[in-house]
């Protein structure tokens, strides 16, 4: 159980640092709450990295059973800068999680942003209750965005959202 206490930025995040990139990253039959900020920014349930230039990335990213809620951000977001300075993950593996919105009020924005995800995989999830919010106008169960290529979207139960699954 990764409990944040409403005070993290990520409840787990994989992602390059100086040495390297991850390679083959399992996040299995986790809980995730509460990651919350006290001002704003984001605070995601799971945070999946962008790739410096001149590294290989962070490759091969499995995310199963994992159940997510009341995070200040994104139950699951595949980062990429909107500039295009660096590139999202490649392929990541999505599968068997529940991903839901707790707070009416709250900054919890999309059960799940792919941000120009290289190789993406989402099936046999269940996702619902997102709202568009100040941050996030979308208010999507799934939002697939700012390009990308080799997404799959399959088998899951989405429900009571905004927008169900997003592709822009």
């Amino acid at each position: 159980d990764v409990d944040g206490q409403n005070l993290s930025k990520a409840g787990i995040s994989v992602g390059c640092n100086a040495t390297g990139c991850p390679v083959g990253t399992l996040i299995e039959d986790v809980t995730v709450h509460d990651q919350w900020l006290l001002l704003d920014g984001d605070a995601h349930c799971v945070f999946v990295g962008n790739t410096p230039p001149g590294m290989a990335g962070v490759i091969d990213t499995t995310i199963r059973r994992v159940t997510a809620w009341h995070c200040d951000g994104d139950a699951v977001q595949i980062n990429a800068p909107t500039d295009g300075s660096r590139t999202a993950a490649a392929d990541t593996l999505i599968e068997e999680c529940h991903f839901y919105r707790t707070d009416p009020y709250a900054r919890e924005e999309n059960g799940l942003d792919a941000k120009a995800p290289r190789g993406l995989i989402f099936r046999n999830n269940v996702v619902h209750g997102f709202r568009g919010t100040p941050t996030s106008v979308e208010g999507a169960a799934v939002l697939v965005h700012m390009g990308g290529y080799g997404v799959v979207i399959e088998g899951n139960e989405v429900y009571d959202c905004t927008n169900c699954i997003q592709d822009n």
